[in-house]
């Protein structure tokens, strides 16, 4: 028997619904266009902004209604003699701030759908910029295949005037997904029909994105000189966005490279950009990098600070992505403070907020961060079974360079075992960081491949690697890493109850 209420509910719609049916279509129309006007004569109309992949609308108090309007100018076109132009206007600003809406509060399918229903009325560079918000909703939930499908397809509609940006956007894709010989290409072909139009200030944000493809690929100099070329041209136009995004760019190279004075120059200069341009979004990030130098150089209460700062403002924000990467980056610190509890706390909290916002990628990415905390607690049966739920998904989402990270972390977490799995997830691993140009985790894995090739007996090998690997690590700049290595190395040799080698000192 049903409950009176859910009776009523269902009497209620089926009532509502006989009556809408019966109003004649013209009428009806008539309606639909009064809906938007008493909508509009309560909040007022949003101006009409322009489409840009990428960057969002100021919020209007009607956004919450907007997807709902937008049905509603549609249906208000029905009617004999009704200006289907000014309406299909109407639907189309209101299709667009819904779509902006659903993304700032991930709702992921709602925007789709959203950008969908404008791509369908739009055209020429319109069309390009909601087929690539479309990608851009799909590459966070880490539908990558899906991402770099709809990029192609922006680019077969963008203006020969944005034909290069468009190119550039799906170089981007591509070196995310790990193919970078493609990326290369895209990279080389969209710059060069951006400088063909004349568009500096594009230029420069493109040699932002073709910097970090060639950091990616270990070319270090060259992506310094990119940098540096692209911030040259922000600051020609005065583009304080794009130049405060180069710094943090540059930043993160000098940080990889050991440059930690020109690291922590960089990031506090982009830190004041940020409140010179009041972009509040932009000025969490910036702390949370900051922290991590912090946290890299010993100055661990300041590196807790940086990162509480961070999470503290994203929450303000309601940026739920950058808000889970800040817990993600506190419980890395807990664990290397011997925090465990506290670390597996907020790392199992950023996962789960990954997992509503439907971030796969960054899922995949943490996933292995939470096998890493099982294992310094020494629960090895749960970190071998999350590192391979996190191999599986890195795989589901196209994420190449998460799964030569994964591949090595388990080669790693097994080599003790026996396991006959190692040795091919050791190769498979680094012909996977060759082929993404992760020259870092190259090196991190050939030294681990090292300390199980010499407690295996072949220690001519072991040392081969080992060589290979300290000197990837030595020319990255890297002064910490190879200290860290020789740590571990004996750890294991300890374990394996068998005398560290010399030639590791």
């Amino acid at each position: 028997m049903a409950h009176a209420e859910d009776a009523y509910v269902f009497q209620h719609a089926m009532v509502r619904d006989a009556a809408y049916s019966l109003q004649l279509p013209g009428h009806r129309a008539s309606l639909h266009k009064l809906a938007i006007d008493v909508m509009e004569a309560m909040h007022g109309r949003p101006p009409r902004a322009e489409i840009r992949d990428g960057q969002s609308v100021a919020h209007h108090p009607i956004d919450p209604w907007a997807i709902e309007l937008a049905e509603h100018a549609r249906l208000a076109g029905t009617a004999d003699g009704a200006d289907t132009s000014a309406l299909q206007q109407v639907a189309a600003l209101y299709l667009h701030r819904a779509a902006d809406f659903a993304m700032s509060h991930y709702r992921n399918q709602e925007a789709i759908r959203a950008w969908d229903a404008l791509a369908a009325i739009s055209a020429g560079d319109d069309l390009c910029a909601c087929l690539g918000s479309s990608a851009t909703v799909h590459e966070r939930m880490g539908a990558m295949e899906q991402a770099l499908a709809l990029r192609r397809r922006a680019l077969e509609h963008a203006s020969p005037r944005n034909a290069g940006k468009a190119r550039v956007d799906v170089a981007a894709i591509l070196r995310q997904m790990g193919r970078l010989a493609e990326a290369a290409s895209e990279f080389e072909s969209g710059l060069a029909s951006i400088r063909a139009s004349g568009d500096e200030l594009e230029e420069g944000r493109a040699l932002t994105a073709f910097a970090v493809l060639q950091k990616v690929e270990g070319r270090v100099t060259e992506a310094e000189e990119s940098f540096g070329q692209a911030l040259a041209i922000h600051r020609r136009h005065g583009d304080l966005a794009s130049e405060c995004a180069t710094l943090g760019n540059l930043a993160n190279l000098y940080l990889e490279t050991g440059r930690v004075r020109q690291a922590e120059d960089a990031y506090l200069a982009a830190l004041e950009l940020t409140r010179r341009l009041g972009a509040s979004h932009h000025e969490p990030v910036v702390m949370n990098n900051l922290g991590t130098l912090y946290r890299d150089t010993g100055r661990r209460a300041q590196a807790e600070h940086a990162y509480a700062s961070a999470l503290r403002r994203h929450r303000e924000l309601g940026l739920r992505r950058s808000e889970a990467i800040s817990l993600a980056n506190l419980s890395g610190m807990y664990e290397e403070d011997g925090k465990l509890e506290q670390s597996l706390q907020a790392m199992t909290q950023a996962l789960e907020m990954f997992r509503e916002i439907g971030d796969r990628l960054n899922e995949s990415i943490y996933m292995g961060n939470l096998a890493g905390i099982h294992r310094s607690a020494g629960r090895m049966a749960e970190a071998e079974s999350v590192l391979r739920a996190a191999l599986d998904l890195s795989r589901a989402v196209a994420n190449r360079r998460t799964e030569g990270v994964l591949l090595g972390n388990l080669a790693s977490l097994l080599s003790a075992t026996g396991n006959a799995e190692v040795p091919g997830m050791y190769a498979a691993a680094l012909a996977i960081h060759r082929e993404v140009g992760n020259r870092r985790f190259e090196g991190l894995h050939l030294c681990s491949q090292s300390e199980f090739l010499y407690i295996s007996g072949r220690e001519a090998d072991a040392r081969a690697a080992w060589d290979q690997g300290v000197a990837i690590l030595h020319q990255l700049k890297d002064p910490l890493a190879p200290g860290r290595k020789r740590a571990t190395f004996r750890q294991a040799c300890a374990r394996a109850s068998v005398a560290p080698p010399a030639w590791i000192d």
